[in-house]
């Protein structure tokens, strides 16, 4: 049978609903079976009644310690916190038609009430579930997760039998209950008797309809809470990366496909020489060279999986070292940002100095030898390598010129690259672009992005000339060039760049001799002030 507004005013429903209980309760009948009982108001009476509870059965039956109830206003307290304004709305119109307007939790524990104090009034540590109080509204309302409405009978106690309640439950975003709302009429003897009009069946849409409004409410708040947190670990996690990235010695630079920088650290904008405040919207084009394979990237709108130490020029014969991480946006294959990492030249040449191994490992401690003239002679280098002036080391060869090299460099610029090249062992042809480097497109065969040359490499450290006395006569001069006024330009090159290295050179010829005849320039040969 479904209730309708007739229901409300039929003497019948009413009796019937009651004569049902009774005979429920004395294993009579079966509920289930009585036309005029809905089936879940019936499974209720079921589940209250094999839970012991009986129609007679005082509701006071479980009550809540004070520990107990302080726990629950705590868990509780979002929803008692927005529900109470709410239900104060309706106090006026509550109060005028004879209602009580009632919030529970899930466990039908008693939250919130109109014209009842909270913190005094002991009804409201009783718990009212199917466990204690059997059958009510709002524990139906709970148990479905949807609006209810009982008719005076139909509530489980005798104490409710002239009373009409409707609840709803009031649910969170998943769905779930957060607590009930119910609204109480109590209609006194004879309700079917009243005047329809004060029975108020639209009662069940107002509750809820209020319910609904807390849901909401609840739901927006925690939405902000949500969104907060969010904003919080996002805020932590940028924090915490900005101050990675500033940890970093390595310039980081983010940009758009168009060349627009996001952002930078501060060695990102150290190395390209801007104030940090000003990176930002600045374009990466505008400290590369428009021949940059990486502007080619930027132009084309594209990029590639990766680029790993990357070499690309800058403005001002300036040459950085890049590797590229490209991010695309989800879904798609097209270009949403790329990270750069940069690195200045004078990072360039330790780079490839360790990769190429070209490292000064020795120092004079691990030159062993306790001959006079083994003292004497670490004694002389070891006064010299304090000074910035180019040495020449003499002596036949397998005696250690290379280990006396590397002790010097150590003392000296211990953190700057060592270069070493053994001029003899190079073949004549190549020596030249060993030394000076070249740029791009300078002769068949060279790498299309150029070359720094064993002289550009050494920049910030030490270049070691081994067998100074087989480097050709022409290329005597360009060096003797370089080392007065500490540039250098590639092959194929129409800029010079500036270089800061100190020489040593070895050899086991009498460099004086070669002078005399002509084999050796003697200007070259003077540029060299100590001789160990």
């Amino acid at each position: 049978m479904i209730v309708t507004e007739k229901s409300f005013s039929d003497q019948t429903y009413w009796e019937e609903i009651a004569r049902c209980k009774t005979q429920f309760v004395n294993n009579e009948e079966d509920p289930l079976l009585n036309p005029y009982l809905r089936k879940e108001v019936a499974e209720s009476w079921i589940r209250s009644k094999n839970n012991g509870v009986f129609p007679w059965t005082s509701y006071s039956k479980y009550h809540l310690t004070e520990e107990e109830w302080r726990l629950l206003k705590e868990q509780n307290e979002r929803l008692i916190h927005i529900a109470q304004p709410l239900i104060s709305n309706y106090l006026g119109l509550a109060s005028t038609n004879g209602h009580s307007l009632e919030l529970f939790d899930p466990s039908g524990a008693f939250l919130l009430g109109i014209h009842i104090n909270i913190s005094s009034t002991p009804v409201l540590s009783i718990v009212f579930n199917e466990s204690t109080t059997g059958t009510t509204a709002h524990g139906l309302a709970t148990y479905h997760k949807k609006p209810f409405q009982l008719i005076g009978p139909e509530n489980y106690l005798d104490v409710w039998q002239n009373m009409i309640c409707s609840a709803a439950p009031i649910l969170d975003e998943m769905g779930e209950v957060l607590g009930t709302l119910a609204l109480v009429q109590d209609m006194g003897e004879k309700p079917w008797e009243k005047n329809r009009s004060n029975l108020h069946v639209h009662s069940l849409g107002w509750v809820s309809s209020l319910a609904e409004a807390i849901g909401n409410q609840i739901k927006i708040q925690n939405g902000y809470d949500v969104l907060n947190e969010v904003n919080n670990d996002l805020r932590k996690a940028t924090e915490t990366l900005k101050i990675i990235l500033e940890f970093i010695d390595e310039g980081v630079i983010t940009i758009e496909p168009n060349g627009r920088i996001l952002s930078s650290n501060h060695e990102g904008s150290r190395i390209l020489n801007v104030h940090h405040g000003k990176i930002r919207g600045r374009n990466i084009g505008e400290f590369l060279l428009p021949k940059s394979a990486l502007m080619g990237y930027v132009a084309a709108n594209k990029t590639v999986d990766y680029m790993e130490e990357y070499v690309v020029n800058g403005r001002e014969e300036k040459q950085y070292l890049v590797s590229l991480r490209p991010v695309y946006k989800q879904g798609n294959d097209e270009l949403d940002f790329a990270i750069l990492r940069f690195n200045h030249s004078d990072k360039i040449n330790a780079l490839v100095n360790t990769r190429s191994g070209a490292v000064a490992k020795f120092r004079f401690e691990d030159i062993v030898g306790q001959s006079e003239s083994m003292l004497k002679a670490k004694a002389l280098a070891r006064r010299f390598a304090r000074t910035r002036e180019n040495l020449l080391l003499l002596g036949e060869s397998g005696t250690g010129k290379e280990l006396f090299a590397q002790a010097l460099h150590n003392s000296h610029r211990p953190g700057g690259p060592f270069i070493a090249v053994n001029c003899a062992a190079m073949p004549r042809n190549l020596i030249e672009s060993e030394l000076f480097g070249y740029e791009s497109g300078s002769f068949t065969g060279a790498e299309k992005n150029g070359r720094p040359g064993k002289i550009e490499l050494a920049n910030g450290g030490t270049l070691f000339l081994d067998e100074i006395g087989d480097m050709p006569i022409e290329l005597q001069a360009v060096l003797l060039r370089v080392l007065q006024d500490k540039m250098v330009m590639r092959l194929g090159g129409r800029n010079y760049r500036q270089v800061d290295f100190r020489l040593i050179t070895a050899t086991n010829q009498d460099l004086k001799l070669l002078a005399q005849e002509k084999k050796f320039r003697e200007d070259l040969y003077s540029d060299f002030p100590f001789l160990i």
